[in-house]
């Protein structure tokens, strides 16, 4: 199993103590174009061609309702590429 299959393993069993890397790569892998903040700000974009979604990064572990976004667009992209 890949990286990619453990990512989306996981984020399906638990939305919670996700890191703000973990949830990029995640989003990176099913195409995501993951965009920093402009002017100083602490927002990244996560861009899909469809879908975008604008996520805080700090320190510590992401709010499980952007973890949850994310996690929804991810799982229609894999059923999608099915």
């Amino acid at each position: 199993m890949g990286r990619k299959e453990k990512l989306l393993e996981r984020v399906c069993l638990t939305t919670r103590g996700w890191t703000f890397d973990e949830l990029r790569a995640l989003a990176e892998a099913f195409g995501a174009t993951v965009v920093p903040p402009t002017g100083g700000g602490s927002h990244w974009k996560f861009r899909w061609d469809d879908a975008c979604v604008t996520v805080p990064r700090s320190g510590g572990p992401l709010l499980q309702c952007y973890v949850r976004e994310i996690r929804d667009i991810v799982l229609e992209k894999n059923d999608a590429d099915r």
